[in-house]
């Protein structure tokens, strides 16, 4: 280490490093009123880490994508945007976003589905033929009831898509809960909160194993050797990436914790165990309890026109 150098010193330099979030360029020592690679204003520059908040500058599209890679690939620089004000406002919109992109190509799959089924009846706890219910006298048992509440709500088509979206973005606001630490000032807890929510980007990519899984449902009916071929390569695609983006997405859930609340001992290992718990319970609302909440109210109203 260089004489009169302390590691304080060296530290300080490197949190005076600030990037353009327009391309990344580092502003540090710079003199002039815009960024030399693009041309950004430098107080626009230095506003955040987070392009997202910058978008009516450089674009609606610029900003995403670039929230986006730096949300997936580059998290612990992401989680610095703490030291800045953030809006809570512009959080939430990306959160939204994320999740109708997570979203409507599962919803889109499913409509496929749907349609080559000729209707959710595959989803119904009904059937015509009586020689298909499961239980052939009443009284039926009380669990049942479970099953029909939520065929009665997911056969309508559009129960279980919107079910999907409340899933994301549920799973993707409790990270926020996670990276509130004790010690926090108020204002740091809140800037925490904000700044996770940027934590969801990798789930934008979903549409990826999607595509991959609709691909081998579409040609699963071919029997020629080219088709079987693609139907399989398509399937272990979606199931891969599917994994992957997923993993991606708890490890930076983590990388975020340790950043935020720099306590990397008890709450690291209870979130390891945590997230996925509540990731489950978030999917338990979504899939199964909004179905059933639309399908007790459907009934109930049937009942009374009835």
């Amino acid at each position: 280490m260089a004489a009169g150098i302390t590691a304080r010193q060296l530290s300080q330099e490197a949190e005076d490093d600030r990037f353009c979030i327009g391309c990344g360029y580092n502003l540090r020592g710079l003199n002039s009123e815009q960024c030399p690679e693009c041309g950004l204003r430098i107080d626009t520059a230095l506003g955040s880490e987070i392009a997202w908040e910058a978008r009516n500058e450089i674009g609606i599209r610029r900003a995403f994508w670039r929230t986006m890679m730096r949300g997936t690939f580059h998290v612990k620089r992401l989680a610095h945007a703490v030291a800045h004000p953030v809006d809570p406002g512009s959080a939430t919109r990306f959160r939204v976003i994320v999740s109708l992109l997570a979203a409507l190509p599962v919803s889109v799959l499913f409509w496929a589905i749907v349609h080559a089924e000729k209707g959710t009846g595959f989803l119904s706890a009904w059937r015509s033929n009586a020689q298909s219910w499961p239980f052939k006298q009443a009284p039926f048992p009380g669990w049942w009831e479970i099953p029909i509440l939520w065929s009665a709500g997911a056969t309508m088509w559009v129960v279980l898509p919107v079910g999907a979206f409340i899933t994301v973005f549920l799973g993707t606001g409790i990270l926020g809960y996670w990276v509130r630490a004790e010690g926090m000032s108020e204002e740091r807890r809140k800037r925490a909160v904000t700044v996770s929510a940027y934590a969801s980007a990798p789930l934008a990519m979903l549409i990826l194993p999607t595509v991959g899984i609709g691909l081998a449902w579409g040609m699963s009916d071919l029997s020629d050797h080219f088709s079987r071929t693609i139907c399989t390569g398509s399937l272990v695609f979606g199931c891969v990436s599917c994994g992957l983006i997923l993993a991606i997405y708890g490890c930076n859930a983590i990388r975020m914790i340790t950043a935020l609340a720099r306590d990397a001992g008890v709450r690291i290992i209870c979130a390891i165990v945590g997230l996925p718990l509540c990731w489950a319970l978030a999917a338990t609302v979504g899939l199964v309890g909004f179905p059933m909440l639309v399908g007790f109210v459907w009934l109930m109203l049937d009942s009374l026109r009835a």
